[in-house]
């Protein structure tokens, strides 16, 4: 098991995450996995043991210092437990709650196994990491997994993990001459920087109720859909042929429907600006190595219903 690489104070991006988490609104990452037979359980749980040692921020907790810093600090000792849910229920998710991460480390997974399926839940809050790194820890768990069952042939390998450079991963690959040699660029986005805060986003709807401080029953209220692979290939011909990508072709989409949304409740109005927060994956190639955490920003996408009518000038300016 790798050392804890002490002392390491949060950064900016995780404190953001921490202090935008609300008992009504958790901060959480959730994901489940889904498979066919049976999960040995207790091969299950050694898998999981192992690909949660590699990632140190999943199994830490955050703690105040006497000057103020918050700073993670690893739990002794601590790899996850599975809570097993017995009966069918594979395609739901189950009960969560918020995590607090000044008691506990930031992740918990439950399983349910029958003769036919199986699945494991996972929610993880995002100041641990971000959407990569829970894929990260997937991956391991699923090469670990097969491990135990691979007996004689080739051995399944994880790939290579650097606790170390979870030092690293709040500036970016960032250097002090870096920094210097973008500055020109980064005065150009001043403009962005100004029109971000001229302009007032509006909510999808006017809220019709006061917002409630209680976490709603049966958290998290997951919608899951399903792409096929013919649909998925069509999606990335017409993409190409538009030469765009696939996430921008969705995000314009996503304008579309949600400005649809709005119109059908008479929400819309000319001048009114819709924000959508986009995440941003910041890894490089040096970050190849590093446990799961978040190296991510946001960038944000602002449109009038106006402009989002024009549906190939939209898909033109996200792209």
């Amino acid at each position: 098991m790798h050392n804890f690489p002490l002392p390491l104070p949060l950064a900016a991006f995780e404190e953001y995450m921490l202090r935008d988490d609300r008992p009504n609104y958790p901060m959480s990452i959730v994901a489940r996995l889904r498979f066919i037979g049976r999960l040995d359980r207790h091969a299950t749980a050694e898998a999981l043991e192992v690909a949660v040692a590699r990632h140190l921020l999943l199994r830490a907790k955050i703690q105040k210092t006497p000057a103020g810093q918050l700073v993670w600090i690893p739990v002794e000792g601590h790899l996850p437990s599975i809570q097993w849910i017995d009966g069918p229920e594979h395609d739901y998710f189950p009960s969560m709650r918020p995590i607090d991460l000044f008691s506990e480390p930031g992740l918990r997974v439950w399983g349910t196994t029958d003769a036919q399926h199986s699945s494991l839940s996972l929610q993880v809050h995002h100041a641990a990491c971000d959407g990569k790194g829970v894929l990260q820890v997937v991956d391991d768990f699923l090469r670990s997994y097969a491990r135990v069952f691979a007996e004689q042939q080739s051995p399944i390998e994880l790939s290579p993990c650097n606790p170390q450079i979870l030092h690293g991963r709040g500036s970016f690959g960032l250097t002090v001459g870096k920094y210097l040699r973008m500055l020109p660029v980064q005065l150009t986005g001043l403009l962005g920087v100004q029109r971000f805060l001229m302009r007032r986003p509006v909510p999808l709807l006017e809220p019709v109720a006061a917002i409630s401080s209680e976490l709603p029953a049966g958290f998290p209220d997951v919608k899951v859909g399903r792409l096929e692979a013919d649909e998925v290939r069509k999606l990335s011909a017409v993409t190409e042929a538009f030469q765009v990508t696939v996430n921008d072709w969705l995000i314009r989409d996503f304008f579309v429907a949600v400005d649809d949304f709005r119109s059908r409740y008479q929400a819309t109005a000319a001048h009114e600006w819709i924000r959508f927060s986009v995440p941003m994956n910041l890894r490089q190639g040096s970050d190849n190595q590093m446990p799961a955490a978040n190296v991510v920003s946001m960038v944000f996408l602002d449109r009038t219903p106006k402009q989002i009518a024009d549906s190939a000038g939209l898909l033109r300016s996200i792209h």
